[in-house]
């Protein structure tokens, strides 16, 4: 089980405190949320963010709101009782954070707290990892067999080689995420070779080409201008076969 906890904070009592607190756990920190972070460090269990520093929170709220459709493990907030301000609730209320805690909490309290956000997370994954016995799923028209390496979209088989296979796969596996060229490389190749990173866009142009209506204006795997890629999807069903 990966045991890393992220604090965004630059208070240095703050960081011992949940050090001590949480000793077998590997805590990391960094003073701001950069938008580089969000699109490339996704084995952390737990993200806790400082609410000291309003004025960072103010001018992050785009990326702390793009963290959250990103990141689906437990994220907290974290400051003093006077603190609990609008911004702080907005963070619940906008950002979709799982708590906020008080610092003036009891080492006892404020431990359950991110034990019990811990537990959650981990129940949720066993639920997810159950799904995925699963040999096919279902996107909309697009019908992925993993047991025959098959796709089809409307019930018409679509011809794909095992490259593009399992980079739709891939896509699919992190649906409404936007992805990097790097975590594409990663994913699929296995390696940041520059070669891989050039073919990159080839092979996604192919992929258009097999899976949307028009290449030239995809609705469902599109480029984030800046970022990266993103394979949009709604429900996910999985099939009984």
């Amino acid at each position: 089980m990966n045991r890393k906890i992220l604090l965004v904070s630059d208070n240095s009592a703050l960081v011992t405190r949940l050090t001590k607190l949480n000793d077998n756990w590997q805590l990391t920190t960094t003073p701001i949320l950069p938008p580089d972070f969000l699109l490339s460090r996704y084995d952390q269990m737990m993200i806790i963010l400082d609410t000291k520093n309003k004025m960072m929170l103010s001018g992050q709220l785009a990326n702390i709101e793009l963290l959250r459709e990103q990141f689906h493990g437990a994220l907290l907030a974290i400051g003093w009782q006077e603190a609990h301000t609008f911004m702080t609730w907005r963070l619940m209320s906008q950002c979709h954070f799982d708590d906020v805690l008080d610092i003036t909490m009891r080492d006892e309290e404020l431990r359950a707290r991110m034990m019990q956000k811990i537990w959650v997370q981990e129940h949720h994954e066993i639920v997810e990892t159950a799904g995925q016995t699963k040999v096919q799923l279902q996107l909309d028209q697009l019908v992925i067999d993993f047991q025959h390496y098959r796709v089809s979209i409307g019930g018409r088989p679509i011809e794909m080689g095992p490259l593009e296979f399992r980079l739709l796969v891939f896509f699919v596996q992190n649906a409404n995420i936007v992805l990097t060229r790097g975590q594409i490389a990663e994913g699929v190749w296995h390696n940041r070779r520059d070669t891989t990173m050039r073919a990159i866009d080839s092979h996604i142009s192919k992929l258009r080409k097999l899976i949307e209506v028009d290449a030239k204006t995809p609705r469902q795997l599109v480029t984030v201008r800046g970022f990266g890629f993103q394979f949009k999807s709604g429900k996910i069903t999985h099939l009984e076969v």
